[in-house]
């Protein structure tokens, strides 16, 4: 496999020790520019049925990717029930099909988180791990690095590998109060 494959979950608030690669845990904030959201994307889940990413409007959204070798979801689900993460693992969120996150083939959605929010750590892995062409320096670099996105589908945070969903419980409360503050004063004058 020439490229990086990634399989996109979606998910509102998910706590798990998913490992990824043994660099220090760290994040970057994102730019805002509110003219493209994360609603404007579509993409497709594991049976094949488009999603319109703006089925999550109004919610916090944590995305990332993951590198699975399985063929098809069947084999894809019992890799995660079984393998990794394993211990009966069965996720409580969406999951889509496999893209590319990096290189020529580059998935639009991908190409918009990383235009809207630096990597993490401000380097690229090490070379002998990168499987993909053009390099450029704000690839994703491991499996299970995340884009945290408030309600209005604006990205606000990316956070490497071994940062823990747990571990952004701040920024997700942060997130979830302006949202609920905000609904507030349109509902509630």
């Amino acid at each position: 496999m020439s490229d990086l494959w990634s399989l996109f979950a979606v998910f509102c608030l998910f706590i798990g020790g998913l490992n990824g690669s043994q660099r220090r845990k760290s994040r970057s904030l994102c730019h805002l520019n509110s003219a493209e959201s994360f609603y404007d994307f579509t993409a497709k889940d594991l049976n094949g049925k488009n999603v319109s990413m703006s089925e999550f409007h109004g919610h916090v959204v944590l995305a990332f990717g993951f590198q699975e070798p399985a063929e098809n979801s069947y084999e894809l689900m019992n890799g995660l029930k079984y393998v990794r993460p394993g211990h009966g693992f069965v996720p409580n969120f969406p999951l889509f099909e496999k893209r590319d996150v990096n290189g020529k083939k580059e998935d639009k959605i991908y190409s918009f988180f990383k235009s809207r929010c630096p990597a993490p750590d401000g380097f690229i892995d090490d070379l002998s791990n990168i499987r993909w062409s053009p390099v450029r320096n704000n690839d994703i670099n491991w499996n299970f690095e995340k884009i945290l996105i408030d309600h209005d589908g604006q990205p606000f945070a990316r956070y490497t590998a071994p940062y823990e969903p747990n571990a952004m419980f701040d920024d997700i409360q942060t997130l979830m109060l302006t949202c609920q503050e905000q609904r507030r004063r349109i509902y509630h004058p």
